[in-house]
């Protein structure tokens, strides 16, 4: 007969049933990755974020195919494509306009990632990870950039 009631759950299986603290394990938990779903490799296959850990969190692009490629920083990419996009938006936006005040706090320190990452879906399609050169932005139709 089973007794109902006392008992309780062994250790190992409530560490195992322990919500994990990974962003990639917690669909609800936003992402690190700003440029997730928008980067490419040069051999036309999409990059998907890598995480590296020696001595500390290190946050990489890699190219999904294999190609070869050397992981990218995702620390520097993500930084140049985030100034671009708040140079274009803030020279083509009028200057006293809500929009440009969004554009202006995303570059504040205390911004968060989720924020940051918004601007740059709202004015970039792609982006073109190639060997050594700059990335390569390709404009969402209809910005001013695109023009």
């Amino acid at each position: 007969m089973r007794q109902r009631g006392g008992g309780g759950i062994s250790p190992d299986r409530q560490a195992a049933r322990a919500p994990s603290n990974s962003w990639w394990d917690n669909p609800g938990r936003p992402t690190p990755y700003l440029l997730w779903g928008l980067i490419w490799c040069g051999c036309g296959t999409t990059m998907v974020p890598l995480d590296r850990r020696h001595g500390g969190a290190e946050r990489f692009y890699r190219c999904d195919a294999g190609c070869g490629r050397p992981p990218i920083p995702a620390t520097g990419l993500e930084r140049e494509v985030l100034r671009a996009v708040i140079d274009v938006a803030l020279t083509h936006l009028p200057r006293y306009t809500w929009r440009r005040f969004c554009v202006r706090r995303a570059t504040w320190l205390r911004c968060g990632p989720d924020r940051r990452r918004d601007l740059i879906r709202r004015w970039i399609e792609r982006v073109v990870a190639d060997d050594g050169s700059p990335p390569r932005l390709h404009w969402l139709a209809g910005t001013p950039a695109a023009v």
